[in-house]
């Protein structure tokens, strides 16, 4: 059964929307960081990055292929990446540690989203619990990297 605010489309769209923002986000911040780290010859990180980054985008794809399921037009997110700087270590740790505070924002946009969902759409749910499992997984790798 669909509560009162479920029962448009256009809010259900307007939150996929929201969720794909924000895994958009994280996307183009993993790139930038692995681009970082390729320069500075970590290619492990980078590596890591880069794996991190691909799951995103699929997961962008995913959510925009569900959004256009329900008749809407996802949007092109194109966030604007900040230049890859050449860093030292210090500065290195802080883009690590703006990394996971953007992780943690798709995070919570999308545990948002999921929960106003709720039962009404299995589809976009099952995507979002997907997303959820993605960011929950590169916020533990990400503290295994950036020390306390």
């Amino acid at each position: 059964m669909r509560g009162p605010y479920l029962d448009t489309i256009a809010y259900e769209i307007e939150l996929l929307t929201e969720a794909l923002h924000a895994e958009s986000v994280c996307e183009t911040e993993c790139r930038r960081l692995a681009h970082v780290a390729h320069g500075r010859r970590l290619d492990w990180l980078a590596h890591e990055l880069d794996a991190h980054a691909d799951t995103e985008q699929r997961l962008v794809e995913r959510l925009a292929r569900r959004i256009r399921d329900l008749g809407g037009q996802p949007p092109v997110c194109v966030p604007a990446a900040a230049p890859a700087l050449e860093l030292d270590g210090e500065a290195m740790l802080g883009l690590l540690d703006e990394e996971r505070r953007v992780e943690r924002r798709a995070l919570h946009a999308c545990t948002d989203v999921a929960s106003r969902l709720a039962a009404a759409d299995p589809d976009a749910r099952a995507v979002l619990e997907e997303a959820l499992a993605c960011e929950r997984a590169h916020l533990a790798q990400l503290a295994r990297l950036i020390p306390h």
